[in-house]
């Protein structure tokens, strides 16, 4: 099998990877710490462009290199998916509140679980302030989980260029 030195677009991808979960942590923070800095609106349409490209790029990764990255790509497609909806969410201009009443009415829609879920993820059955906090908690949960992949991918790859190289029988030997 191949090394990732010998595969520099593996490394690139890599690299590219962990830059956009980054990047997309940064800008996510920097939106909740000065939010008129920048228009929330674009920013966070952005930002779910940005969690969609994440999935593609990991899929990309595991074609190229090692499968693991395939598998977490699809692992991280609903995760991907809650944090691109919440974000566009919390702006809560006119887009916002059309987006949640759909999406409140195809969870309400789902048999068993769709009561549960929409308290859960809507904070009840209508849209209001519990929503909002509701999908605050919800979105920046998923932050933090993907700023633990990021560190995981980046840990990862730290481990993989320091280890030492092995060394053969044939040197053990000599």
């Amino acid at each position: 099998m191949p090394t990732s030195e010998s595969r520099p677009r593996d490394w690139n991808l890599e690299l590219l990877l962990v830059g956009l979960l980054a990047g997309l942590a940064v800008v996510d923070v920097a939106l909740l710490v000065a939010p008129a800095a920048v228009p929330a609106g674009p920013a966070r349409l952005g930002l779910a462009v940005g969690a969609a490209g994440a999935v593609a790029l990991g899929l990309a990764l595991g074609v190229v290199g090692p499968p693991r990255y395939a598998i977490g790509a699809v692992v991280s497609v609903p995760f991907a998916a809650l944090y691109a909806y919440t974000g566009l969410l919390l702006p809560w201009t006119q887009f916002s509140y059309w987006l949640g009443q759909t999406g409140l009415e195809a969870v309400l829609w789902l048999p068993v679980v769709g009561e549960p879920l929409a308290v859960a993820l809507f904070g009840g059955f209508t849209l209001g302030e519990a929503t909002l906090r509701a999908v605050f908690r919800a979105h920046y949960a998923t932050v933090g989980l993907g700023v633990l992949a990021a560190l995981s991918v980046c840990v990862s790859l730290f481990r993989r260029r320091s280890a030492p190289a092995s060394r053969s029988s044939v040197e053990d030997a000599g």
